[in-house]
């Protein structure tokens, strides 16, 4: 019986790992623990099943652990009153601001058997952003909502930092993401690209666009001038860390743009996959604010319904075999 209150995440796990030691004749280990009406004791849930910050997270764990969906080790259950878990809930301080978006993510799932991106959410008039108080970042939230396959949080567990940061780094202009899209239909991220095959791949996103040509102010037949306008700023501003509370993941030395983290090959796919999505949709959102192209950006705010946004100036993405776009392979979502 877990009988001895406690705040702390470290004392909690050490309590409960003491009667997991091993000893002859044990087969198993049954722990009874209890929680009270103070939200010192959200602790305990979020502790056992390992979620990250953010009242919603717990929340949507919750509602889980009462229907029976969460995922543990085998042989593990974890059973929780009726009670208990309304007791819980109502402990939970949980933003009501992304309740148009929760609704409209379920409904999409539910009608093309699949989740939304970033940027279908965006298209239709929500902001991806609306989840972050709740649940950290948007990939957080789409972890919490089970759709995110294993090597995908994975992913998200080893590149976190990278991740939440390409969801917030300030941006005036398109070409922080325009540098990643590039190095990605490259295959180069992670890894390393040379400056004038950046600035080949990036002429090659931007030529479909006029918006996008117009916020470069850079001929594209230029290569010299386009390569100089990369290195003098997004590849500059990655390399320093700015924009990403002083974190540098990639650096820029002898003429080659490279990334200072590795991610391991068997994740590579998946970690391009989430890269990609994030960067499409902060070029949508930065292609879609009032005076893009002309330096001035600002924060998407949705009150209430959703309403239409003229169609973001996104490069069209590069074809696989068999004519399929390059991105986000959606299966089968888990409910």
């Amino acid at each position: 019986m877990m009988l001895r209150p406690t705040e702390s995440a470290t004392i909690w796990m050490q309590q409960l790992g003491r009667g997991q030691r091993r000893a002859e004749g044990k087969s198993h280990l049954a722990v009874i623990d209890y929680i009270g009406n103070h939200r010192s004791f959200l602790l305990k849930p979020r502790t056992l099943l390992q979620l990250g910050p953010g009242d919603a997270v717990l929340a949507a764990a919750l509602r889980l652990a009462q229907g029976g969906g969460l995922e543990l080790p085998p042989g593990c259950s974890v059973t929780y009153e009726l009670g208990a878990i309304d007791l819980l809930t109502s402990l939970l301080r949980v933003a009501g601001g992304d309740a148009a978006l929760r609704a409209y993510y379920e409904d999409f799932r539910e009608r093309l058997g699949q989740r939304p991106t970033a940027s279908e959410l965006f298209h239709e008039g929500y902001s991806p952003r609306s989840v972050r108080r709740g649940y950290g970042s948007w990939l957080r939230f789409v972890g919490a909502m089970g759709d995110l396959g294993d090597g995908q949080r994975a992913v998200l567990e080893q590149a976190g930092d990278l991740l939440d940061a390409l969801e917030v780094t300030p941006m005036t202009r398109s070409f922080k993401m325009l540098v990643l899209l590039a190095m990605l239909d490259r295959d180069a991220l992670p890894g390393e690209i040379a400056i004038d095959a950046l600035a080949s791949a990036v002429a090659e996103l931007v030529r479909p666009s006029a918006r996008l040509q117009a916020d470069l102010e850079v001929p594209l037949e230029d290569a010299r001038r386009l390569a100089r306008l990369l290195a003098e700023n997004p590849i500059r501003a990655w390399s320093e860390g700015r924009g990403t509370g002083g974190r540098v993941f990639f650096r820029f030395e002898g003429g080659r743009f490279a990334t200072a983290f590795a991610v391991p090959d068997s994740l590579r796919s998946d970690f391009q996959d989430l890269v990609r999505e994030l960067t499409e949709w902060r070029l949508s959102d930065i292609s879609a604010a009032p005076g893009a192209g002309r330096g001035s950006a600002g924060p998407i705010h949705v009150p209430g319904e959703p309403r239409r946004r003229p169609p973001p100036a996104v490069p069209a993405r590069p074809q696989a075999a068999g004519g399929r776009p390059r991105g986000l392979d959606q299966g089968p979502c888990r409910r």
